[in-house]
């Protein structure tokens, strides 16, 4: 569920760089919580190296293509916030500088809710699932 992008170097070497993903955290046996990731890493030997975190909406699904040695296109992916899942349509262009990655530039916003993703809160619905409790009624 990450961003990947293969990108060519000089002298026909390459590298894998990936970002974002879902964390997940066990609260119960009934629940799980999913906690989206900004997370840059490129792939050396047989080892992932951290970039850093990139300062957009943590996501996942997202696309990421490469465009030069050292530039990437990011656009799009998935965001979650408690129960809720947003589909983003941004587009930034990424610069790769050494063991750093940047947003060099945002080419598109995000509009709406998840634009706003520093302040919303997930929410925790303990009735997650019950919406059958009339069920054993009958009419």
């Amino acid at each position: 569920c990450v961003g990947v992008a293969l990108m060519a170097q000089q002298q026909q070497q390459q590298r894998l760089v990936v970002l974002g993903g879902v964390q997940d955290e066990t609260i119960s046996d009934e629940f799980l919580h999913g906690h989206c990731l900004a997370d840059c890493y490129r792939l050396e030997g047989h080892r992932f190296l951290s970039l850093g975190q990139l300062d957009i909406c943590p996501r996942y699904n997202a696309m990421l293509t490469a465009i030069s040695d050292t530039e990437l296109l990011l656009y799009g992916g998935l965001w979650e916030c408690g129960d809720d899942q947003y589909t983003l349509s941004d587009l930034h262009l990424l610069s790769l500088a050494g063991d750093e990655i940047t947003v060099k530039k945002t080419l598109l916003e995000e509009p709406g809710e998840a634009r706003n993703w520093r302040t919303m809160k997930p929410t925790m619905d303990s009735d997650s699932g019950s919406d059958d409790e009339d069920d054993d009624t009958e009419s």
